[in-house]
């Protein structure tokens, strides 16, 4: 019963120190790939090389970068599209892009898993419907978007289409690396309280077979 034990509590230390440090080294590997660009001020203090900056030329993005980054220099990485930031994203030609529009916003966070956004909006755009300056139906769609707004149909559009995280979240994945954790740890510990008990069971017969 006694070799029992100590079996036990060699083969749990073992099992112990090995998942250790295969938690160690995934945390610093997990620590290591995580972005070091927290938002705009970052980028503001040149902690990436322009050149690596992605911006869409012709958008509101980059007029505010000219203005309040680059004082004018367009020393940054050129991109056609919004669909241009995603793709040389993915193939490492830049390192962080300046988006604007909420567009980029929601693929992101619903198509392209393998990005993040990062920091907090750091400037603020408007939404407006090119029209021409006469027309007849201008009254008609104004009536129209102030029923909508009245009926709760465009917060339930925006909730649908820009609130959503089909990609999900880290946090919400570290909640769930924890959980598995946990529940790989009491299964050990159930383990070799099952032992114990086995050992204390053989222990007691042997010593009431002595006796007899």
């Amino acid at each position: 019963a006694g070799r029992l034990l100590t079996i036990g509590f060699w083969m749990l230390s073992l099992i112990l120190i090995a998942t250790y440090t295969a938690q160690l080294t995934s945390f610093l590997t997990l620590k290591a790939s995580k972005s070091t660009i927290t938002g705009i001020d970052d980028i503001k203090n040149n902690k990436v090389p322009h050149s690596r900056i992605g911006i869409v030329i012709g958008t509101s993005a980059e007029e505010y970068f000219l203005k309040t980054i680059s004082q004018g220099s367009t020393n940054y990485y050129h991109l056609s599209t919004t669909q241009d930031i995603f793709i040389k994203l993915l193939d490492n030609s830049i390192d962080v892009a300046v988006a604007s529009g909420a567009s980029a916003i929601y693929a992101i966070n619903n198509l392209y898993c393998k990005l993040t956004l990062v920091g907090e909006p750091f400037y603020a755009t408007s939404i407006a419907i090119d029209l021409p300056r006469v027309w007849q139906y201008k009254q008609s769609l104004d009536v129209q978007i102030l029923q909508l707004t009245e009926s709760g149909e465009l917060e339930r559009i925006s909730a649908k289409y820009f609130n959503t995280l089909t990609c999900g979240s880290s946090s919400s994945d570290e909640s769930s690396s924890k959980k598995m954790e946990v529940q790989s740890l009491a299964g050990l510990f159930l383990t070799y309280a099952c032992v114990s008990v086995i050992a204390i069971l053989l222990h007691l017969w042997l010593k009431l077979k002595r006796h007899l």
